[in-house]
């Protein structure tokens, strides 16, 4: 096989994963944003569980050319991506802020 051939391959490749990945993903984002939670702790417990979903994602989109690739092919499946790390980053320094607030006796 050609450098191209592989090339195109491995691209191919990786936008089944990150788009499997992203499947997984989304589950789990929809679960916390319709679940009704008894307790903040349930809450949080799914949302690391959400973080280590998002891992392998956020470590693909780490790799060089990954998010080029995506904004070629797919600029809505990046955007997606982009604000679903982004969102995540947001609700863990909520949760940060809130954990800090406890210890303090706030």
């Amino acid at each position: 096989m050609s450098h191209d051939a592989d090339s195109e391959q491995n691209s191919v490749e990786m936008y089944k994963t990150l788009h499997a990945l992203k499947e997984g993903v989304d589950f789990m984002v929809n679960q916390l944003i319709r679940g009704s939670y008894l307790t903040t702790s349930t809450f949080a417990n799914n949302l690391v569980h959400l973080n280590r979903a998002f891992e392998p994602v956020q470590a693909l989109m780490a790799v060089p050319g990954v998010m080029a690739m995506l904004l070629r092919e797919d600029v809505l499946l990046a955007a997606d991506l982009i604000a679903t790390g982004r969102a995540i980053a947001m609700m863990n320094n909520f949760l940060v802020c809130v954990i800090g607030q406890k210890a303090e006796g706030l």
